[in-house]
């Protein structure tokens, strides 16, 4: 099964990994590994978005395995635009997962049919959201370790 720092391909951390005995200690660091870089990609991707009212930007929040931003982002969104429709997302991430979701429910169509910032928020900044995972990974396997 791949999980978040393989997938990326850290060899050296998944090497590490398999070192980290106890499976829910492996779940909590593959679970902060996806944060870190789904968090990074929150950020940009609202940098990245159109600002017309606020609410689609503000509407954009992160998913993991312990907690979602929705509420957080909801709040934020309606205090820009308070008629506008927050779409919460359906799915659960697994161990090593993280969802990042613009929750305006027009935020699919201005994605593909206007202007898109989920794509190029990953795209153009792969070394930041890299850079954010590992050192993210390297902490937590290193204390984990110890």
């Amino acid at each position: 099964m791949a999980n978040a720092v393989s997938q990326v391909g850290f060899a050296k951390f998944d090497r590490m990994l398999k070192n980290v005995t106890d499976q829910t200690v492996v779940d909590g660091i593959l679970d902060r590994v996806a944060a870190a870089g789904a968090f990074t990609v929150e950020t940009l991707a609202k940098l990245e978005a159109i600002y017309d009212t606020g609410f689609m930007r503000n509407s954009i929040y992160v998913v993991t395995p312990l907690a979602s931003g929705f509420g957080r982002a909801e709040a934020a969104a309606k205090s820009h635009n308070p008629n506008g429709v927050m779409l919460p997302t359906s799915a659960e991430p697994r161990h090593g997962e993280a969802y990042v979701v613009c929750g305006a429910e027009y935020g699919i169509h201005v994605e593909y049919l206007t202007q898109a910032f989920m794509r190029p928020a990953i795209d153009d900044h792969k070394p930041e959201i890299l850079n954010a995972m590992t050192i993210t990974a390297d902490r937590e396997i290193g204390s984990a370790l110890k």
